[in-house]
């Protein structure tokens, strides 16, 4: 993988170098070192997941509500300061 990681970084091609590497799979070896478990970290980070887990569709759903909520408050907050002539200033 540490070959890997040394393509993505240096390769202008870097869609041939990863469908070559998807053909063709290194044979993994006991060992693992730093710059191995570097590559491991990009390429996941860099996954889509194919089937995510409902309980996690339901709070991503749940936090989008409560970040719309957030923004409501902060607007509301803004308007009421903006009335007030900005004496709450030092509070937002």
């Amino acid at each position: 993988r540490s070959k890997l990681l040394r393509d993505f970084l240096t390769s202008t091609e870097w869609t041939v170098q990863m469908h070559s590497h998807l053909a063709h799979p290194p044979v993994p070896d006991a060992g693992g070192s730093l710059l191995e478990n570097l590559s491991d970290t990009l390429i996941n980070a860099f996954s889509r997941v194919r089937k995510p887990d409902e309980r996690f569709l339901e709070m991503r759903d749940h936090l989008d509500k409560f970040e719309e909520g957030l923004v409501g408050i902060e607007r509301g907050w803004s308007r009421v300061n903006n009335k007030m002539g900005g004496k709450f200033s030092h509070w937002s």
